[in-house]
């Protein structure tokens, strides 16, 4: 009899229980997404401000393009393979300031991050004529037709990497080669080193190179294989060439005078 009084308020006392339990749930799982949120939005800020902090400083150090931390240049190689690092500026505490051949502006922390910032008055200069690094393509996402002629005529290629920038695919062998693909994935033309826009690097055909450059790079690099020449902004000649060593990016003033190599 007395068990019998006594059901109504134990039910009641586990149904309290289970519903404060299921409120402090509620309120632990806002509280975490909440801190998520925020972050995710702390970290796009961090990102701005060092990227401001970089590029605005006056106590930036130029320094030589192969002393770049091993994950940076790892990065550059993979995801801006049409291009070289023309100058790198380091700010000691703050991350290094990367000017690419193609005039984009990177910028990494000193731990070889990438910075992402958002802020597009910030950015609107930063990626140069060419557009910034383009739109990265998946090699299973890459058409029949593209991986038809790799196989074909490169079978023993490997694919390191792709993307779309420009209204071309472009995609990179392990032997550091190009491939330049229109977007239906008919082939246009093998390149090495980089490949810049026409309107910013307008190309040159390697028998019209100038006597000078020429007789720099057989000297120099008597192995190496020219896969391209362009003018860049009438005021520098850039070529790039295969090595047994692997890529490697040739710079000259316009009247052919060498004024610096980059891998």
């Amino acid at each position: 009899m007395g068990n019998h009084f006594n059901e109504p308020d134990t039910i009641h006392r586990k149904n309290l229980k289970t519903f404060t339990m299921k409120k402090m749930l509620f309120f632990l799982s806002c509280f975490l997404l909440i801190t998520a949120i925020s972050c995710n939005k702390d970290a796009i800020v961090d990102d701005n401000i060092l990227v401001e902090e970089i590029a605005t400083s006056t106590a930036k150090e130029l320094m030589n393009t192969t002393l770049l931390p091993k994950q940076i240049q790892e990065e550059l190689a993979l995801y801006n393979f049409d291009s070289y690092v023309e100058e790198v500026a380091y700010v000691s505490n703050s991350g290094y300031e990367l000017v690419m051949g193609d005039e984009e502006t990177i910028y990494f922390t000193e731990a070889g991050r990438r910075l992402n910032p958002t802020r597009r008055f910030f950015l609107r200069d930063k990626f140069g004529p060419c557009g910034g690094k383009g739109s990265w393509v998946k090699v299973e996402d890459l058409s029949t037709t593209v991986l038809d002629y790799i196989t074909l005529n490169y079978p023993d290629a490997q694919i390191k990497g792709a993307k779309e920038k420009n209204d071309v695919l472009l995609v990179l062998l392990d032997s550091k080669v190009i491939l330049v693909f229109n977007l239906n994935g008919e082939f246009l033309k093998e390149t090495a080193g980089f490949h810049h826009c026409p309107s910013f690097c307008k190309l040159i055909e390697i028998g019209e190179l100038p006597n000078m450059i020429s007789d720099y790079i057989s000297i120099n690099y008597p192995d190496a294989e020219v896969k391209v020449a362009c003018r860049k902004q009438d005021k520098f000649i850039v070529v790039g060439v295969l090595t047994v060593d692997g890529r490697r990016v040739i710079v000259f003033d316009i009247d052919g005078n060498f004024l610096f190599t980059r891998p």
